[in-house]
């Protein structure tokens, strides 16, 4: 949804806010090896969301989901002790309560998603299209013109959207995006293609579009000698509209967790080829204080990031620490609030009979608008 308060103010690059920086080192593609054999060159294709995977988005009932970004922060947090009285309570205590949450997911500890919150109206968290950049180094993702280069020593990497982000409504928002990649690359980066336009806006809806771009990219694949010799590694990175993985069917088939969505995108390829997929999960789900149920797409976490390169990188899968980006994620029920946090301070009047009342301030109270592109 849209941000309400003032201007953004504009802010240099953060440093990453996981682990300590030897962790998050430039991963470049020349490091591997200087002069790889035939077989020691991978491929690797990328498709990347953007809404809960480069920025926070948390589910809001039937509403638009809401953006974590420092506008809607300021609102929540000047509106929450009088939630109470407030027409989008649930939206309020919801912005609140992702904001405190530590992330975990191999985050420092004491790290919270006050760290991953846009801090710009472009709508996409530093932090975390910082760690994509990282992955596209790991890949060796080099702009089209420099690709022969790039596959010379590390393979061809080419980078896909699959956002909604993609739709020519949103093309400026995607340039902004595409030139905050560019800054942690230090090269010019334009998404290399998208997957398909036409969209049912749901998790079946997404993995379909996938799954159609890569069965068409692999039979280009086998056109191509050269390319056909190769391996391909296909990394989805998606939080899948802030759903859970327990409630996508297609074709018949209940896909429950991350590896059945793997075996999904990858059962209708030709056996010949040696394709690989990893598929990352970006999502987490807890319980508030109040009983509100929290579904949010939390972003690239420390834990993604690792198992991420390491799968681009060696093909071999290093694992996720939590549970929360399984198939049925940790219900995490939040500790109360302080007290003074919990009671809607308003003013109070006297009626005429001497009865204190409740007070509505007369004043509209401002809304929390729609924020954020799906």
């Amino acid at each position: 949804r849209s941000s309400l308060s003032a201007a953004p103010v504009p802010r240099t690059r953060p440093a990453f806010s996981g682990r300590p920086s030897a962790c998050m080192a430039p991963l470049s593609p020349v490091a591997r090896s200087a002069s790889p054999s035939c077989a020691d060159i991978t491929d690797t294709l990328l498709f990347v969301d953007v809404d809960g995977v480069l920025n926070v988005g948390i589910r809001d009932g039937a509403r638009p989901p809401l953006l974590l970004d420092k506008q809607s922060i300021d609102s929540a947090l000047g509106l929450f002790e009088a939630r109470a009285w407030h027409p989008e309570r649930d939206s309020i205590e919801r912005l609140v309560s992702v904001l405190r949450r530590d992330v975990g997911q191999g985050e420092d500890v004491g790290t919270t998603f006050e760290q991953f919150a846009c801090t710009t109206s472009r709508q996409f968290s530093e932090v975390l299209i910082g760690r994509f950049a990282e992955m596209l180094r790991a890949a060796g993702w080099a702009p089209r013109e420099n690709s022969a280069d790039a596959g010379a020593v590390g393979g061809r990497a080419t980078a896909v959207l699959s956002s909604t982000w993609r739709a020519p409504q949103h093309r400026i928002r995607l340039k902004g995006l595409e030139e905050g990649i560019s800054k942690h690359l230090g090269a010019e980066f334009t998404f290399d293609d998208k997957t398909q336009s036409k969209e049912d806006h749901t998790a079946e809806g997404r993995l379909s579009s996938i799954k159609l771009y890569l069965r068409e990219f692999c039979e280009k694949r086998r056109l191509d000698p050269e390319s056909n010799s190769r391996p391909l590694r296909v990394l989805v990175l998606d939080d899948f509209y802030n759903r859970p993985l327990n409630g996508i069917t297609l074709m018949g088939q209940r896909l429950r967790s991350p590896e059945c969505i793997e075996k999904y995108l990858t059962e209708s390829l030709p056996r010949t080829l040696d394709v690989q997929v990893k598929m990352l999960h970006t999502f987490m789900e807890w319980t508030s204080p109040s009983g509100l149920s929290l579904q949010v797409g939390s972003g690239i976490s420390q834990d993604h990031f690792l198992s991420g390169v390491s799968f681009i990188e060696t093909g071999v899968d290093v694992g996720l620490a939590s549970d929360c980006t399984l198939s049925n994620p940790i219900k995490i029920v939040e500790e109360p609030l302080p007290a003074i946090l919990c009671k809607a301070q308003v003013p109070a009047a006297i009626d005429e009979k001497g009865k204190s009342v409740c007070k509505i301030l007369a004043s509209p109270w401002p809304a929390l608008s729609a924020l954020y592109a799906t």
